[in-house]
């Protein structure tokens, strides 16, 4: 969800979506949920038919992407794939800022989190998390508990450093 909104028309409330596609993924696509038709449902209630507003495509077709995640501010937006995570800075007060479309279709910055240590000891990563703790930016990463036997999730978290 994004906390903030941008200058070239998202809003705070905003949801976006990625989908996946394992066998086509020229089929990915970043979608959005309008704060405007999800705000208007009572709790426990549900939209009963809408399609969700067709945003774009990643910066890759080569990868999958089940998850991602925007810092409070909605300064930094994270995608993860199953190898590790890319990071997309975001200038979301500026008047000539990117709409979040543009910037997720664009390159990601240099800084790239590799997941491999983790993912040799947990197994697959699907989730991320950024958080700004004390001034610092922090990436968090859970296991999916692929094993299928009794499951302790490990979460690891590592500083960002930009």
């Amino acid at each position: 969800m994004d906390t903030t909104g941008d200058a070239v028309g998202g809003r705070a409330g905003d949801i976006y979506i990625i989908t996946k596609f394992p066998s086509a993924r020229h089929l990915q696509r970043l979608a959005k949920l309008p704060a405007s038709v999800h705000e208007k449902v009572n709790y426990g209630g549900s939209i009963k038919s809408y399609s969700l507003q067709y945003k774009g495509r990643l910066f890759r077709e080569d990868n999958l992407f089940p998850g991602a995640e925007m810092s409070m501010d909605g300064t930094l937006i994270a995608v993860r794939s199953y190898a590790g995570v890319y990071f997309f800075p975001r200038d979301n007060k500026s008047p000539s800022a990117k709409s979040l479309s543009n910037v997720l279709g664009s390159s990601p910055c240099k800084t790239y989190h590799d997941s491999n240590r983790g993912v040799k000891l947990d197994g697959q990563y699907e989730t991320v998390d950024v958080m700004n703790l004390d001034g610092n930016m922090y990436v968090y990463e859970a296991s999916e508990c692929w094993n299928q036997n009794a499951c302790k999730v490990n979460v690891t978290m590592t500083e960002l450093k930009f």
